[in-house]
C-alpha cells in the first residue's frame, strides 16, 4: 500500500508508467499505513418442514454487520484516526416453497427480502465516500423442471424492487458539472457555502428470466441450450461515490443518472464424460452475452489533492457484447 500513494502528479505518472514498483522490501507480517481493518459478523436462522405428499416449506433469516476502517498517513491530532469509518448492517429473509412430490416435474416459489442501514461516522473529519443512506429491497420467483425421456426443461421468472433514500452533501461544482442543478433542483434540502445538501429517494423495478432445455444422448453425453435475460441496479457506490477510496488509491466519482443494467445471454455448450478417466469431464460452450447500460469505471485523468496526486475515477455506462 505504501507504494500506492504519491505526493505529486509527476510521481503517479511515473508509477504507472514504471514496470516495477520503486519501493520494494523484505516480507514481514507487519503492516503500515495505509490499510484497512474489517469486522464482519453474521447470524444466520434456517427453518424447514417436509409436507408429505407435497413438497418442501423453507425460511432463511440472516444478519450482517460490517464495520471497516481505512487508515492513512495522517498527522497531528487525527493521526490514529482512520480516515473512512463505516458500518453497514443487513436483514435478509427469504421464504421457498418447493413441490417435488412429481416424478417429472419440480416446481418452486418463493419471496425474498432485505433491508440495509449505512452509517459513516463524522469523526474521521474526512468527507464520505458514500453518504448514509437506507435501502430496502423485495422480490419474488418462480422456477420449474420438467424431465420428458432424454429432455430436461428449465424456466424461471423473478422480480426485484429496489428503494433506497439517502441524503448527501454535493460539492456545487461538482453539481453542476453533472447537470444536477436543472433535473434535481427540487431535491436540494440546504445550502452549505460550498455544498448542497441534497435528498434521492430512487426506485427500480428489476425483471429476470430463464429458459433452457438438455438432451441427453446417454449418461456421458448432452448437449444443451439456454437463454437468459437480467436486470441490476446501480449499487450506492456508483450512484453515489465522491472522494478519495483509500483502498483503492483514487478519487471515485459516482453519477445518480445511472439507469440498471440489462444483460441478454445465449449459451449453447456440450458435455462428455469420459469413461477411462473417472471424474473427468469435457465441457465445451458457445455464448453471446449483450449488456445494455454496463457500468465500469473511467480514468478522467489526475488530481492534486492535500493528501497527495491520484487518478480520478468515473462510473459511466455503454453497451457491451461479450463472446
Amino acid at each position: 500500500m505504501l507504494a500506492s500513494h504519491f505526493g505529486n502528479m509527476v510521481d503517479l505518472a511515473n508509477a504507472i508508467n514504471r514496470e516495477e514498483t520503486a519501493t520494494i522490501r523484505d516480507f514481514t507480517y507487519d503492516i503500515s499505513k495505509p490499510y484497512h481493518k474489517i469486522i464482519h459478523h453474521l447470524a444466520k436462522a434456517e427453518w424447514e418442514m417436509r409436507i408429505q405428499n407435497f413438497g418442501k416449506l423453507e425460511f432463511n433469516y440472516a444478519f450482517q454487520f460490517n464495520h471497516r476502517y481505512e487508515y492513512d498517513n495522517r498527522r497531528g491530532e487525527v493521526k490514529e484516526t482512520p480516515s473512512m469509518d463505516t458500518e453497514l448492517k443487513t436483514h435478509s429473509v427469504e421464504g421457498v416453497l418447493s413441490l417435488d412430490s412429481f416424478n417429472d416435474l419440480k416446481i418452486q416459489g418463493g419471496f425474498s427480502g432485505g433491508y440495509q442501514d449505512n452509517y459513516s461516522s463524522p469523526d474521521t473529519q474526512v468527507k464520505r465516500l458514500i453518504p448514509d443512506y437506507n435501502k430496502l429491497n423485495a422480490g419474488v420467483f418462480t422456477a420449474l423442471n420438467y424431465k420428458k425421456e432424454a429432455w430436461n426443461f428449465n424456466a424461471g421468472l423473478r422480480y426485484d424492487f429496489s428503494y433506497m433514500h439517502t441524503k448527501k452533501y454535493y460539492r456545487k461544482r461538482l453539481w453542476d458539472s453533472k447537470g444536477y442543478d436543472k433535473i434535481f433542483h427540487e431535491n436540494i434540502l440546504d445550502d452549505y457555502s460550498n455544498e448542497w445538501l441534497v435528498k434521492f429517494d430512487l426506485k427500480y423495478h428489476n425483471f429476470s428470466g430463464a429458459v433452457g432445455a438438455v438432451y441427453n444422448f446417454d449418461n456421458q453425453r448432452n448437449i444443451s441450450l439456454s437463454y437468459s435475460v437480467a436486470n441490476r441496479a446501480p449499487n450506492p457506490s456508483e450512484l453515489f461515490s465522491e472522494g478519495l477510496h483509500h483502498s483503492a488509491s483514487a478519487i471515485e466519482i459516482g453519477d445518480v443518472l445511472l439507469s440498471p443494467e440489462t444483460s441478454h445471454k445465449i449459451n449453447l455448450g456440450t458435455k462428455y464424460n469420459i469413461e477411462l478417466l473417472e471424474g473427468l469431464d469435457l465441457d465445451f460452450n458457445l455464448y453471446h452475452n449483450r449488456i445494455n447500460n454496463f457500468i465500469y469505471q473511467v480514468p478522467q485523468g489526475l488530481q492534486n489533492t492535500i493528501r497527495g496526486a491520484f487518478q480520478v475515477m468515473a462510473y459511466e455506462q455503454v453497451n457491451v457484447a461479450l463472446s
